[in-house]
């Protein structure tokens, strides 16, 4: 949705938009969410796994505290129509976490609909590495 990420400008600064950002921001936890997949095989831990999941659009406060324009608000307004209320949205979370037939499966990615396949038209390795490098640096304070 974000088109094509700019791995030089993972944080946006030369042009930001909030549509942008989000989509960009879960394309990167895919990605992630990959990387820790080999990360964790690498080094011989093999009782965790990693899988993703989205509500879809969700009735929550995140669109409501995001639109800032007129014409923000009246796409969120609209958009309102087709939203899936909370306690469906929480399903695909609540599946991924307790589905015993997960039980040992990593690398999938799981929305209201069931399981998903994200695109993978800007994937690569090397994007990957670059975003999981990126991520290290600005967590290293914190850690």
């Amino acid at each position: 949705m974000s088109g094509e990420p700019d791995l030089h400008d993972i944080e946006l600064v030369q042009r930001y938009s909030m549509a942008k950002a989000y989509a960009l921001s879960k394309l990167y936890v895919i990605w992630i969410m990959n990387h820790f997949i080999k990360e964790t095989r690498n080094a011989g831990i093999n009782n965790i796994t990693f899988n993703c999941v989205h509500p879809g659009s969700t009735q929550s406060s995140l669109g409501r505290e995001a639109v800032t324009s007129w014409k923000w608000k009246i796409i969120y307004f609209v958009w309102q129509i087709m939203m899936i209320p909370i306690d469906k949205a929480a399903r695909s979370s609540i599946y991924a976490a307790t589905a015993p037939e997960l039980v040992g499966v990593s690398g999938k990615y799981f929305g209201p609909k069931g399981e998903e396949q994200p695109s993978a038209k800007y994937y690569s390795t090397e994007n990957e590495i670059q975003v999981w490098e990126y991520a290290k640096e600005v967590i290293k304070e914190y850690c």
